[in-house]
């Protein structure tokens, strides 16, 4: 349902292929920090669902592509994303396509470096994950939220019990004197 959170995780095992994975989200703030983080900062109130595939292309006669050389996941002098990514954004779309999840979010997330989410409007545009999206600033907001109120009632805590302990203690000494 829309209200579980949920993330599937696709691995693509074969020679030459950029280290990463895809992910498809049910909010894009999922890529904001790694899942582990997002759950102890969130409390574990917003633990998603998780499922990891590993797939092997070359079985289904899919890689490598004919028309591209496996150069590595880096990004050209250009900026633009390397063709080896785009070329396997192309082999699974077809299976992404099928599942019908309208709504997610579809990203490459590299071993190491920026996310870059994939959307649809009229045809599939890819850009690097920005923290400026509606999902991912309420995350923040909600994560600073969450430090103070516990920073808050910790403080709190600890300041009533040592005023308790002082009480218990001064009450304690008077019953002795007396």
């Amino acid at each position: 349902t829309k209200s579980i959170p949920w993330v599937g995780r696709i691995v693509l095992d074969a020679p030459g292929l950029p280290e990463g994975a895809w992910e498809i989200l049910s909010s894009e703030a999922f890529l904001a920090v790694n899942l582990q983080w997002y759950v102890l900062l969130s409390a574990g109130t917003l633990r998603p669902k998780f499922t990891e595939v590993h797939a092997t292309p070359m079985s289904m006669n899919a890689w490598p592509p004919k028309t591209t050389e496996t150069v590595g996941p880096k990004k050209n002098e250009t900026g633009k994303l390397d063709q080896l990514v785009l070329d396997e954004f192309d082999m699974i779309l077809p299976y992404l396509e099928k599942a019908e999840i309208p709504g997610a979010t579809i990203a490459w997330v590299p071993a190491s470096g920026i996310p870059v989410v994939f959307t649809k409007s009229h045809k599939w545009r890819h850009r690097p994950l920005s923290f400026l999206q509606p999902n991912v600033m309420m995350f923040i907001i909600a994560v600073v939220f969450n430090l103070t109120v516990a920073l808050s009632l910790s403080i709190f805590g600890i300041r009533w019990a040592a005023k308790n302990i002082n009480i218990q203690t001064k009450l304690k000494d008077e019953d002795i004197v007396t």
